[in-house]
């Protein structure tokens, strides 16, 4: 609640001075803490199995409270960096976990809700394994209905220079119908040559 009482007012500031309108893309960092048997949702860490329904409901619930407040999401992420264990609030899914998760959880209890229209994003992480995640999920059909496009991100400077586009492309090639999305990018201190 504290956050939102900060958080409503800027974003709805940024719509009144975007012209009364704007896209909003909802990204989780990571679930309650309590959901991944931990004391904090710092470090990594997993959604623990019994709470994939919770976390599904988590999504519907603030879609819907944004909605109320004149918000419109157009589409969410399952998971921001689905594969990093970072310093600050993170969780990681595994190809299969993320597949399971969104056809078994969060497709079918958005649907339900009425939100079955938001745009469904997989992925959401860098460039390197980008091809691996979405043939695990996307070749399964129970989940790839629910799938609207795939996430990727700007960085690569960890894996010793080479930026990896040509992944986007194989991405697209094997995918043509689902749409690529850059969701996440920042000027980093990195030099090719």
């Amino acid at each position: 609640d504290h956050d939102r009482k900060y958080r409503l007012p800027m974003i709805k500031r940024a719509i009144e001075k975007a012209g009364g309108e704007m896209l909003f893309y909802m990204s989780p960092w990571s679930p309650p803490a309590f959901m991944k048997g931990r004391e904090n949702m710092l470090y990594g860490g997993k959604l623990l199995p019994e709470f994939n329904k919770s976390w599904a409901m988590y999504y519907v619930k603030t879609i819907k409270a944004y909605e109320a407040e004149g918000i419109n999401v157009w589409g969410i992420t399952i998971q921001n960096e689905p594969m990093a264990k970072q310093r600050w609030e993170s969780c990681i899914f595994s190809a299969d976990e993320e597949r399971d998760f969104l056809k078994k959880y969060l497709g079918p209890t958005l649907a339900k809700a009425g939100l079955g229209s938001k745009k469904i994003v997989i992925w959401d992480h860098n460039r390197d394994l980008i091809s691996q995640r979405v043939s695990t999920i996307l070749s399964d059909e129970a989940a790839n209905k629910y799938v609207w496009g795939i996430g990727f991100h700007w960085y690569e400077n960890w894996s010793g220079g080479e930026m990896m586009f040509v992944n986007i492309g194989k991405v697209n090639e094997m995918y043509p119908n689902k749409n690529l999305l850059f969701t996440e990018g920042c000027v980093e201190r990195f030099n090719a040559n």
